[in-house]
């Protein structure tokens, strides 16, 4: 990392003096290789097996029911949303979240700034090409990251980009396949976050007919005689109900292959509108598609009416999956495992399912203080590389700029960009999938710490994310002592929840680095640590 150029003062660190043993760089100490680090016990915070890659949950210090709270109904704390949180109390305060705040001028500036681009339709997008967003519908994808990213870090409404977060990957559509960008586009504005915080069945009958997921698993061109497959497997087995019942002591499969086919037979005819009108990429029924029955055939041991002509068929097929017992088991089990653990026990399952399909009342079971209080440092949740450069953003404050590509091509980089996993049942939502992308969460953290440039003033590694100088040393003052420097770096990101061990390194690294032989300037150092704390276990795990 580069040391900035500023005219700040620099901050008062006391020099202690020491030798590493070999290169000084944050990988060197984070492996745990060299005399000096392993002098340091670095070794032993960040081992080298593969679960403990990034120090595993063994070592992390049990957090207040608040600040879990915060960080589960949030995309990552903040100190002032903790401030608010402990001002009202644990019930208020998620009560509050649910509902939601009066205003959101931070999300309205959000959305303002990429208008008109994630409302248009994609009939209007394809009439209103700009120099700036060229006449290609995939491009529109940009605009559809960019808003998830941003708003993940500025918006007010904590919850609904905590849910819109669970509701895009769990309803997890290819955003790359080619010109689904704009239907993407669309089908996130308007079909997923009107109804990401309400009605669950609601929200899952307006998907049925979402035209990105449908083109996405081949459903626009599924007609007689034989029917594609595709969309109506993956409604049952990832979108809804899911094959089995998530308490292992139900043995029964919630579907049979037959129900699989009867309803791929009632989804022909669900096709996208392909004139050039208004209706343009959105959904429309084609009768000259439809497998045509003379008598009524089964589903979910229920007996779908034929309807030529008409919807009527999927329509049923539709609101017996999304209303009956076995999806509100499986959507709750999915909430639990986004919002509390990875392992739902069976009555946490059941109590959520009963609330089913209000969403609000839902979390609320999930997220109660009993459940909240039971968890270990065991079961704490790990953050996929999205939440993991969220939660940094937002505990800086940071405002990612007008397309924020820089971010996006982060996190691409890091294999958890929006929209972009290829296959429909979302990214990984269990912490091993994830732990091997240390490496990669290292260079986001350098590269987000990375000093402006001095002629351009954007940051030459993350473009559109930039902390000057200034800005940088402002969050951590006052301070006298390298140790105090550490605690204030603890309160800011984290809530004061690291380790004595990882307060350790970081005090250890700082002081070593502005010592000879290395001699790092001051604000490097101050970069160098601060990209240190968010590559610490206890950020990562929440």
């Amino acid at each position: 990392m580069n040391p900035s150029v500023s005219g700040a003062k620099p901050p008062p660190i006391l020099a202690n003096t020491g030798a590493f043993g070999s290169e000084l760089t944050r990988r060197t100490l984070l492996k745990g290789v060299g005399t000096g680090a392993a002098a340091l016990g670095f070794g032993a915070l960040w081992p080298t097996t593969a679960y403990g890659a990034i120090g595993g949950p063994g070592g992390l210090v049990p957090r207040s029911n608040l600040l879990m709270l915060v960080n589960r109904v949030s995309q990552g704390y903040t100190a002032s949303e903790l401030a608010r949180a402990t001002t009202l109390g644990y019930s208020a305060y998620l009560n509050s979240v649910i509902a939601g705040p009066a205003t959101t001028p931070r999300a309205d500036t959000v959305v303002s700034s990429l208008q008109p681009f994630v409302s248009y339709t994609p009939w209007a997008y394809l009439l209103t090409g700009t120099p700036q967003m060229p006449v290609n519908p995939d491009d529109l994808l940009i605009a559809v990251q960019a808003a998830t990213a941003r708003l993940s870090v500025r918006s007010e409404h904590v919850l609904l980009e905590r849910m819109m977060d669970m509701w895009s990957n769990r309803l997890s559509v290819y955003g790359r396949k080619a010109g689904n960008g704009a239907l993407k586009n669309y089908s996130d504005y308007h079909i997923i976050r009107p109804h990401a915080l309400g009605s669950v069945s609601r929200l899952l009958t307006n998907f049925a007919r979402d035209t990105s997921v449908l083109y996405y698993l081949d459903n626009v061109g599924s007609s007689a005689p034989v029917p594609n497959e595709n969309w109506a497997r993956e409604f049952l087995e990832l979108y809804t109900m899911g094959p089995n019942d998530p308490d292992p002591s139900v043995t029964e499969p919630n579907y049979v292959e037959a129900d699989v086919q009867a309803a791929a037979k009632a989804f022909t005819g669900w096709t996208w509108d392909m004139a050039p009108s208004p209706n343009f990429g959105l959904f429309t029924y084609d009768s000259a598609l439809q497998l045509t029955s003379s008598a009524p055939y089964a589903f979910l041991g229920s007996m779908i009416t034929p309807a030529s002509a008409s919807t009527l068929e999927g329509e049923q097929v539709v609101g017996l999956t999304v209303n009956s017992s076995q999806t509100a088991r499986g959507i709750a089990a999915k909430m639990i495992r986004h919002l509390l653990r990875y392992d739902p026990t069976p009555a946490q399952v059941t109590a959520a399912a009963a609330l089913y399909p209000n969403t609000g009342l839902m979390v609320a079971s999930i997220l109660s203080q009993a459940n909240i209080s039971a968890l270990t440092p065991a079961q704490y949740l790990f953050s996929s590389p999205s939440r993991f450069a969220y939660q940094a953003l937002r505990a800086l404050d940071a405002d990612p700029s007008l397309l924020a590509q820089g971010l996006i091509d982060e996190l691409r980089r890091m294999g958890n960009a929006p929209f972009e996993w290829p296959a429909p049942d979302g990214y990984p939502d269990e912490a091993e999938k994830w732990l091997g992308s240390v490496f990669g969460r290292w260079q986001f953290a350098n590269n987000l710490f990375t000093a402006p440039d001095p002629v351009t003033g954007d940051n030459p590694n993350m473009p559109g994310v930039v902390f000057t100088d200034a800005q940088l040393l402002a969050m951590v003052s006052p301070f006298t002592t390298m140790a105090s420097v550490v605690t204030n770096l603890d309160v800011l990101l984290t809530g004061g929840i690291l380790s004595d061990n990882e307060k350790s390194v970081i005090e250890a690294y700082g002081a070593i680095a502005i010592s000879p032989p290395y001699s790092y300037s001051p604000y490097q150092v101050l970069r160098e640590m601060f990209a240190l704390t968010i590559s610490a276990p206890s950020f990562q795990y929440y």
